[in-house]
Formats: C-alpha cells, structure tokens, sequence
C-alpha cells in the first residue's frame, strides 16, 4: 500500500487545491443568482440571515402591513449550492433530511 500511497498522494493533493479554489467561486455564483431570483417576490416578505449575525442580510419582498413574513436562516454555504443545483431542500431519506437541516433554518 505505500507503493501506492507514493502515487495517490500527489493527485490529492492536487485535487484538493484545485477544488478549494473553485470552491468559494460556486458558492457566491449560486448564491447571487438565487438571491437575484428572490428580488422577484411580489407577495410577501423573505427575511435571510447568515451565519451567526443576528442582522438580515438580505429582505426580499414587499414591507406592507398584514403581508406574511417569512425568515431564512443559512447556517452553511452549501445551502447555496444545494439550492441552487439541486433545488432538493425536502429529502425522503432521514439521513439526508438531518444533512440539510444542518445547512439552514426556517
């Protein structure tokens, strides 16, 4: 097996480097174009929040009295590109179900 470790090692390495650069590229693609998609909630209000903050990054919608209020909170980045690729927020498999919980909060 260390003959093979010698060969294998490198080309992780590389693959490694290659995807944590293109990494942070497909997160902020996927998450400017849903976030562009949601500027075109006519009814209603979409509140996002991110990470830790405890202040809105983002509100979509219209701020009228009586209109229902929805909140988003994105524990993870993947969530962006879950949504946006595969747009398979509700899975049937728990264990899957428990992966995406971890991403987001409603």
């Amino acid at each position: 097996m260390a003959i093979l470790d010698t060969l294998t090692a490198p080309a992780s390495a590389i693959l490694n480097t290659l995807t944590s650069q293109a990494w942070q590229p497909l997160v902020s693609m996927c998450k400017n174009g849903t976030l562009s998609q949601l500027q075109n909630i006519q009814i209603g209000r979409l509140v996002v929040f991110e990470g830790s903050e405890s202040k809105a990054k983002n509100v979509f919608g219209a701020d009228k009295e009586g209109v229902p209020v929805a909140y988003l909170h994105v524990h993870d980045e993947k969530f962006w590109v879950r949504l946006a690729l595969f747009a398979d927020m509700v899975h049937r498999h728990n264990s899957q179900a428990n992966m995406c919980v971890e991403e987001f909060e409603c």
